[in-house]
């Protein structure tokens, strides 16, 4: 399989989120008419469920996929990314008027959240062996047990901008056709995390930038998984192609 990009649709990436988190954001204010009324989200937009509203948490999930959580002193805004572009995220337009709306907050934090799926072969241990014998130094404790050992890894990347954590563990695909059996696979879950100024209005300033640039970021995450964490073999053009099936890990 191999990870090009086309008109910015990252097949890879599974999900993304704009996560906002403030001193003096109340989950209760998250509610239909306030976020409809207000011009946060049109009008036209569907609820998908019945929302969940309390004094400490929030929820509404509409019917282009997009999914209002706020929980604490952060809310988040969070998309399914499969089958679309990044274009066609409504994420970043709907944090931005948030933020027109509730511009106040005393914003403190940033963060773009994504999980990358990576499907495996048949074998049901091929993505269980394949973070251990790739990430992981060989060793006895590998040996423990009857059966291959499970390991997830935490990983925390400085990037010029931010931080990038980065956890991968690993994972079982159903699929949507009952008839064809679920595999393995492993996710890559990535956040990036910005720390913003606290001058109110250098703090603008920042949230707007990152927001137009959370493409980049998005991008640049795939090109980490791609490049780094996966094996790749070059074809007779000289181009990397992923090898995301690799026969039983030795």
């Amino acid at each position: 399989m191999n990870f090009q990009l086309e008109s910015e649709k990252i097949k890879d990436i599974q999900e993304v989120g704009i996560v906002l988190a403030a001193k003096t954001l109340n989950p209760s204010v998250i509610n239909q008419d306030f976020i409809q009324f207000s011009g946060i989200i049109p009008s036209s937009w569907q609820l998908t469920s019945q929302p969940v509203l309390n004094a400490n948490y929030a929820q509404l999930n509409f019917n282009n996929g997009l999914n209002l959580v706020a929980q604490g002193n952060s809310i988040s805004f969070i998309q399914s990314s499969q089958g679309k572009s990044l274009q066609e995220l409504s994420i970043a337009d709907t944090a931005r008027r948030f933020l027109e709306k509730i511009p106040f907050a005393e914003y403190q934090n940033f963060r773009i959240q994504l999980k990358s799926l990576i499907p495996f072969d048949d074998y049901s241990h091929s993505a269980r062996e394949y973070i251990t014998e790739k990430f992981l130094a060989s060793g006895s404790w590998q040996e423990i047990g009857n059966a291959p050992v499970e390991a997830s890894i935490n990983l925390l990347f400085k990037l010029d901008r931010g931080e990038l954590s980065l956890s991968i563990n690993e994972a079982r695909i159903q699929y949507n056709n009952s008839e064809r059996p679920s595999s393995s696979g492993i996710l890559f879950s990535g956040a990036f995390n910005y720390t913003l100024s606290n001058d109110p209005q250098a703090r603008l300033k920042d949230l707007s930038l990152l927001l137009q640039n959370w493409q980049q970021d998005v991008i640049k995450f795939h090109n980490i998984i791609q490049n780094n964490f996966l094996d790749q073999d070059d074809d007779d053009n000289g181009e990397k192609e992923l090898v995301l099936f690799p026969s039983r890990l030795v």
